[in-house]
């Protein structure tokens, strides 16, 4: 409720009347209209849900008396006529320009580990009234509007009003690239006339100052917000770490594209799969990959991983295999008394050469489970094909191994690709979970609830905001 008033003396003969005017009104809730290439102001309007306005009175002894200051609206002497109501079919409302602020210590930021963090950490974005100008608009009294709007202004100065936008925590939740530094705000008018508020946060250095992105909307339809984590932290720092701690031995390093507005990129640098090749062995034919075992292992340094438009991540790798392996058959001869001599020969090395390509694409999924949220790649694996080399079966008067190595080539071919399927998925990105659960906090226990991901360069999660309830 928003009360004020304002007086003004009238000369009657050797006394002063003093002319009172009392303005009650309660407001509605704040509705924010940010403004295009305005940083530090909001728009707010509030709807006057009713009030009144009342004039009174009194009679003060001698020419030239000035009104009181301050003003005392419950001085007894003071003869009030009857109450205005104010029309609110009008609509009436008080509009205002308000200023955006930062401040630090008026949240406590809650850390992953269950501890409280630092208020002075926490940077909070606030709508301050006190610095803002205000009129009354549709108001269908007789008074005078003026002064009237510099007692309302009078008032949100004297009767401090803050409301929290968000707050960044400018403490270490996750990885140091993911631990806020500055930011600045931005406000972004849409081709489809949405009003955006843009945070721009940087974790080292400052903020650039060009804070345009080359992104028509970059709040989709049905979204309440989008997070946008530049490309080279998500390559660099939240893919690297968070695959190279995932269950397989392959060990990734970001690909740095060399110049400006370009994605990067990831590529394996150590590590190998495996699998098992199973031969249709007989008590006349043998066939094995080494002594002891049937494991082909396979090296898969230079498999890059690259982002797509609105596929995920995508997996390439493409070279050409030997493969070796040894082979030993049954035979009989006869010792010419009848009795055949029988005996298994030694193993003889072969080898043949394979295509293996991985190709396929990791989508990005948003798993939610009793409050928890991750990011994480696909648990589906990529398509892998092992291609044998193309040969004919060994004619009658050719002396070759191509039969074997069509053997070998067919085995490898089906059972090899589901062995390295099996070895690459379901790798959680979770600093960037933790980042928007912790890091960017909003009034009344919202929260981000992470919809979709995608990563066409930039890391893009697009949530709606949630009061958050731990199902």
């Amino acid at each position: 409720v928003v009360t004020v008033g304002f007086c003004q003396p009238i000369s009657y003969g050797s006394s002063t009347i003093l002319a009172y005017t009392r303005f009650s009104v309660e407001l509605g809730p704040p509705l924010l209209e940010f403004q295009a290439n305005n940083h530090n102001f909001v728009a707010v309007t509030q709807d006057i849900q009713e009030g009144y306005i009342q004039t009174g009175s009194k009679i003060a002894k001698g020419k030239g008396v000035l009104c009181p200051v301050p003003l005392d609206l419950d001085d007894p002497s003071i003869e009030w006529g009857d109450k205005t109501d104010i029309d609110v079919s009008k609509k009436p409302a008080i509009k205002g320009t308000v200023a955006l602020t930062t401040v630090a210590g008026i949240v406590t930021p809650k850390l992953p580990d269950g501890k409280t963090g630092n208020p002075n950490k926490a940077l909070s974005v606030i709508l301050d009234f006190a610095a803002g100008s205000f009129v009354a608009k549709d108001l269908n009294v007789d008074t005078d509007n003026a002064t009237l709007n510099l007692q309302l202004q009078n008032w949100f100065v004297t009767n401090p009003i803050q409301y929290l936008i968000n707050t960044v925590v400018f403490e270490a939740t996750t990885l140091a690239s993911l631990t806020p530094s500055a930011f600045k705000l931005n406000v972004l008018t849409t081709n489809s006339k949405k009003n955006v508020l843009q945070v721009f946060i940087a974790t080292t250095g400052r903020p650039q100052s060009n804070l345009t992105i080359n992104v028509n909307e970059p709040i989709p339809d049905d979204y309440h917000n989008s997070l946008i984590i530049n490309t080279k932290i998500m390559f660099e720092d939240i893919f690297v770490q968070s695959f190279n701690q995932g269950s397989t031995n392959l060990q990734v390093q970001s690909v740095n594209p060399g110049q400006d507005f370009t994605a990067w990129k990831a590529k394996v640098i150590s590590g190998t799969v495996s699998g098992e090749a199973k031969f249709n062995n007989t008590s006349r034919s043998e066939t094995r990959i080494a002594p002891g075992s049937n494991t082909i292992t396979w090296p898969l340094e230079g498999l890059t991983f690259s982002p797509t438009k609105n596929l995920g991540v995508e997996l390439k790798y493409q070279v050409k295999k030997k493969v070796d392996f040894q082979h030993r058959s049954y035979s009989c001869v006869s010792s010419g008394e009848g009795i055949p001599y029988c005996s298994w020969s030694g193993w003889s090395d072969h080898s043949v050469e394979v295509d293996v390509s991985l190709t396929g694409y990791y989508p990005l999924t948003v798993s939610q489970s009793h409050g928890k949220q991750d990011v994480q790649i696909s648990s589906d694996p990529p398509s892998v094909t092992v291609t044998p080399p193309d040969l004919h079966p060994t004619g009658p008067c050719e002396c070759n191994d191509n039969d074997l190595k069509i053997q070998v080539g067919e085995i490898l071919k089906k059972q090899v690709p589901d062995k390295l399927k099996d070895s690459m998925a379901g790798i959680k990105f979770s600093p960037v979970s933790v980042f928007a659960l912790y890091n960017l906090l909003f009034p009344a226990d919202d929260f981000i609830v992470m919809g979709s991901a995608y990563v066409p360069g930039d890391l893009v999660i697009v949530g709606t905001f949630n009061k958050y309830v731990d199902a």
